[in-house]
């Protein structure tokens, strides 16, 4: 469901996110922005809502009731950039280590640039990967409805939708 969410909301909705906190201030509830401390920032990302199950709800199938939780992921793409050129480097050497299997000769692996790339990939992702904020639901909340009950209630507000297209109006009205 997640997985699903996160990618459907990617296509949707791209955006950074910034987290920041300060202590609720009296009488102002609202401190001034230089108070905040940020807590991480990305510019690229994406924000989807996910379904939650309610607090204690009884295990029923199907479960009508949930919550919704908003979920934000960050995606730096530099990291991803990288990843993938070492994804393909270790495909190259798995290749490379079949041949000399296979051949009985000796091929030469690959390596990556530099003396500490594994750090530098983890710079490249430092901050803050996610972020998520929830209320929850306790199930002596919520008043449960049964099917029949839902139903009535969706009937009572049924609407009707005509949906044409402009040429089909104008001639119409001829």
């Amino acid at each position: 469901m997640a997985y699903n969410s996160f990618k459907h909301g990617f296509r949707v909705k791209l955006e950074g996110i910034k987290i920041a906190f300060a202590p609720a201030t009296t009488p102002n509830p609202v401190p001034p922005v230089k108070q905040y401390q940020e807590f991480g920032k990305s510019e690229c990302g994406t924000s989807f809502l996910e379904a939650a199950e309610i607090n204690d709800a009884p295990d029923i199938n199907p479960d009508r009731h949930f919550r919704v939780k908003d979920c934000h992921v960050n995606c730096y793409p530099e990291y991803a950039a990288e990843a993938l050129r070492l994804i393909s480097i270790s495909i190259c050497n798995v290749v490379s280590c079949l041949k000399s299997i296979n051949n009985r000769t000796v091929v030469p692996g690959l390596l990556p640039n530099g003396n500490d790339w594994l750090n530098e990939l983890r710079r490249k992702r430092q901050g803050l990967t996610n972020f998520s904020s929830d209320e929850p639901i306790n199930e002596k909340e919520i008043k449960r409805f049964n099917e029949e009950e839902l139903n009535k209630i969706f009937d009572a507000n049924r609407i009707e939708i005509k949906i044409t297209k402009s040429d089909d109006e104008a001639s119409e009205q001829k």
